[in-house]
């Protein structure tokens, strides 16, 4: 049967317990012969102070070197027994400290998955909540301006008050009245274009540089172009016809030329220009807008 813990009276043994480690006695200092090693050692190895080996006794340095090690081992040795024997009642503590743990982890574990279903719920309903106070407040942008958009995770806090989030999304529409009027008062040719990057952005900023970045790119197309026509020998193109493709493909106005037939064929032309960088730039981007294709010879 589930436990309810409105309705089940539950002991309250977990609270009381407490980890009592009784009183240790101090530990007292390992005793050896430290200064009788000390002082004997220091003597003994004297002679090896500065000591040079020469090729003819080079079986002596060895046998020092061995008798040496030999005392380094057995010191070391010792210190690891001793070490082994103090850690043998921590070892002891320490793996019923873990089991203790373990029991405890288990219940505990159990109680923070409900916990956290609890919380993602409260936090399912607060995103129902914002879900509507965005639909009643964003008005006519509901199609430009999304609620991803504009979402802060931190709405989901329950500490997040459902009226600082209605204004924080009242003031982005606010400030979207504000942006378009200044945008539509430019009178611009490319509105629908800043409009564009600025639903994209929310940045007017960013919006008028689009602006400006549009006009720059009609100015240099308007400009005359030097150019140089090769023809195509494959395709045997008379130069006035390449002429004619470079002129509209740079913006010349051609509307006093006799007009073309309506349905053309297509035709390759080689030919090359003479302009600045952002000239060259501002070909290429109109050909891609206009669906023209090239690419170097």
């Amino acid at each position: 049967m589930e436990k309810n813990l409105e309705t089940v009276e539950q002991p309250q043994v977990v609270n009381s317990l407490r980890l009592v480690i009784s009183p240790l006695q101090k530990m007292e200092a390992i005793k050896f012969n430290y200064e009788e090693l000390k002082g004997g050692l220091t003597a003994s190895l004297e002679k090896y102070q500065n000591l040079v080996y020469t090729p003819e006794n080079i079986k002596e340095a060895k046998d020092d070197r061995a008798t040496l090690n030999a005392l380094k081992k057995s010191l070391n040795d010792e210190k690891i027994k001793i070490k082994k024997e103090f850690e043998v009642p921590y070892k002891d503590f320490e793996e019923k400290i873990k089991e203790l743990m373990e029991l405890v982890d288990k219940p505990a574990s159990e109680i923070d998955k409900q916990v956290k279903a609890f919380e993602e719920q409260e936090k399912a309903k607060k995103r129902e909540i914002i879900n509507t106070i965005y639909s009643e407040n964003i008005g006519s942008y509901a199609e430009l301006i999304s609620l991803e958009k504009l979402y802060d995770p931190r709405w989901e806090n329950k500490t997040y008050k459902e009226t600082d989030i209605k204004k924080e999304i009242q003031d982005v529409v606010k400030k979207a009245d504000s942006d378009i009027k200044i945008i539509e008062d430019l009178k611009s040719e490319f509105e629908f274009q800043i409009k564009d990057t600025y639903f994209k952005t929310l940045d007017l900023g960013q919006a008028l540089v689009e602006n400006q970045r549009l006009e720059k790119q009609k100015e240099l197309l308007a400009k005359p172009q030097t150019t140089e026509v090769k023809v195509d020998p494959v395709n045997s193109i008379h130069d006035d016809d390449a002429v004619d493709a470079m002129k509209y493909a740079v913006g010349v106005d051609t509307s006093n030329e006799e007009s073309k037939q309506e349905e053309q064929e297509m035709c390759s032309v080689v030919f090359r220009v003479n302009c600045t960088p952002e000239q060259l730039k501002a070909l290429g981007e109109y050909m891609r807008a206009n669906g023209i294709e090239y690419g170097r010879a």
